[in-house]
């Protein structure tokens, strides 16, 4: 048998697809001719440039074209320059990608949209099997409405398609009025199984009004509504100045890893039941009624919280780091290998309330440092609050630990 590769005499016959319309699969360029770019369009070989002036006229165009001519499956490249929708000829948000659409801009320090300043509707609704990446965002969001849970960004019902969502590499500078309907930079909305949905690199800024309410939790960079078998990842991202870094109802599996927040009111609100899992995360209370971790599910619930350092930075705090309201049917709130600096005349830490108890919480090998003169280190409320174990936790506190449950386990502390 000879040893040379024989010659394919018939080139596009053998070793991939022949040449034609179908060699490539369809991509969709939008130009900016206020950058240089041609003012032609073109299509060639399903090959499309589409030409944009600088008012998202061509960012609509190409998002009609992936969804009429290409039935959904397709990717848009966006070139470097500022699309602004505020201009007299722009198009009117949201934008909908459907199904399987990819939307590319060049970097996200090299392209810029900016939405509708005062809208009170998301910039983008996807769906599943949808990606989004490499670009920038500004969206001014207007008021008007009650609060909705809207996302600049919002992910909407199933689509029908295996695919996962992918938000990656992403700048999101988000300004919020007092009664915006959009609260959020990111929000999940769908309610039925879906496939996975993966939050990658995005740095986001929150700027303007509170929602009026103290403490307030209106604005959050990801708001995760009922979310049914569908894990969602979020990683290696950076949320400055929100409300809630993260605000969770219902989900079955999300898993947070080197996330950074700086917060108002929470780090993490999470208030029904759902697999959530924090690791290696850093969080920053920005104001003095802040509480980095709120979990108050009634329902089954599973916490995890791994290698993550929570700071006030503030003194005489008035919320405690970690709370856990009610955690019942089963389930448990497993916090491992934290760190929490947190000056409190009271409990850096509380298990429980007056009104409820709290079951099977673990806190161990965390440091707990609450330099306040009247400072606790964990606290356990409630004789409802049952088998809670604080083991083997550096507690640098006036007092390591208060237990008003049954039948905790508290060993090993210093």
């Amino acid at each position: 048998m000879s040893r040379w590769i024989p010659r394919i005499t018939n080139p596009g016959a053998g070793g991939g697809a022949a040449a034609g319309p179908d060699r490539f699969a369809p991509t969709i360029l939008v130009g900016n001719t206020a950058e240089g770019d041609s003012a032609v369009a073109y299509n060639t070989d399903n090959f499309v440039y589409i030409p944009d002036v600088g008012d998202g006229l061509g960012i609509e165009a190409a998002i009609a074209y992936v969804t009429g001519t290409l039935a959904g499956y397709g990717s848009i490249l966006i070139r470097p320059g500022l699309f602004d929708f505020n201009q007299p000829t722009s198009p009117a948000a949201p934008f909908y990608l459907p199904t399987g659409c990819v939307l590319r801009g060049s970097g996200s320090e090299n392209t810029f949209l900016v939405g509708l300043s005062g809208s009170t509707a998301p910039l983008f609704y996807i769906e599943q099997g949808t990606q989004i990446g490499h670009l920038s965002i500004g969206q001014q969001c207007g008021g008007g409405g009650a609060g909705s849970g809207l996302g600049v960004i919002t992910i909407q019902e199933d689509g029908g398609t295996a695919e996962p969502v992918l938000l990656h590499d992403l700048r999101l500078e988000i300004t919020f009025e007092a009664t915006s309907n959009c609260v959020a930079a990111i929000s999940i909305e769908t309610a039925v199984s879906s496939p996975p949905i993966r939050i990658q690199n995005i740095t986001s800024t929150s700027q303007g009004a509170r929602g009026g309410v103290t403490p307030s939790l209106w604005t959050r960079f990801l708001h995760v509504a009922p979310v049914a078998n569908s894990p969602v990842w979020v990683e290696s991202c950076r949320a400055n100045d929100y409300d809630v870094t993260l605000w969770v109802n219902t989900v079955e599996d999300l898993t947070v890893t080197g996330l950074i927040g700086q917060f108002e009111t929470r780090f993490l609100y999470q208030n029904d039941f759902g697999r959530v899992v924090l690791f290696a995360c850093r969080g920053f209370a920005l104001a003095q009624g802040a509480l980095a971790l709120d979990l108050q599910s009634e329902k089954t619930t599973n916490v995890q919280v791994t290698n993550s350092e929570f700071t006030s930075g503030i003194n005489s705090m008035t919320n405690e780091a970690l709370r856990v309201r009610s955690i019942a049917n089963g389930g448990h709130a497993t916090i491992t290998g934290c760190t929490f600096r947190w000056d409190r005349a009271g409990a850096a830490i509380v298990l429980g309330t007056g009104a409820t108890g709290c079951d099977r919480n673990t806190i161990t090998a965390c440091r707990v440092v609450n330099p306040n003169v009247a400072g606790v280190g964990v606290e356990i409320v409630n004789v409802a609050s049952v088998d809670n174990m604080v083991l083997g936790n550096s507690l640098e506190a006036v007092t390591q630990v208060t237990d008003g449950g049954t039948t905790s386990q508290i060993a090993n502390n210093v």
